[in-house]
C-alpha cells in the first residue's frame, strides 16, 4: 500500500520551484521526489550536492538516483543529459512548466 504525504510550507511569495516527496517503500528507504519548475529557461541545470553540513567527506548521493526523467505538460518527454556524476542538463521550452522526477 502506497502512502503519500504532502507537506506545504508557508512562503511569503510564490516560489518558482515546487518539490513533492512520496514514500514508495519505508522499509527500503525509497522515495519519489518530483521537482516542478514553473517558468524554466531553455536550458536547466540540476544537481545533487556531494557534501552535507558539518562533514568534510565527499558523498555520492547521486548513486541512489533511479530513473531520472523530465517532461513538460502531462506527456511531453524532455531529454536529460548527465554532465557528470551529480549534474544533469535539461533542454526544454522556456516558460512551459517542467517536471523532473
Amino acid at each position: 500500500m502506497k502512502k503519500t504525504r504532502t507537506v506545504a510550507l508557508p512562503s511569503p511569495v510564490s516560489s518558482p520551484l515546487h518539490y513533492r516527496m512520496e514514500i514508495l517503500s519505508a522499509n527500503a528507504h525509497l522515495f519519489r521526489v518530483t521537482l516542478t519548475v514553473s517558468q524554466p529557461a531553455a536550458r536547466q541545470i540540476v544537481s545533487l550536492p556531494v557534501w552535507i553540513p558539518g562533514s568534510y567527506l565527499v558523498r555520492e548521493f547521486s548513486k541512489n538516483l533511479q530513473n531520472l526523467t523530465a517532461r513538460q505538460g502531462t506527456r511531453t518527454p524532455v531529454s536529460v543529459e548527465q554532465l557528470d556524476k551529480c549534474t544533469w542538463k535539461i533542454n526544454c521550452k522556456p516558460g512551459k512548466p517542467l517536471t523532473v522526477a
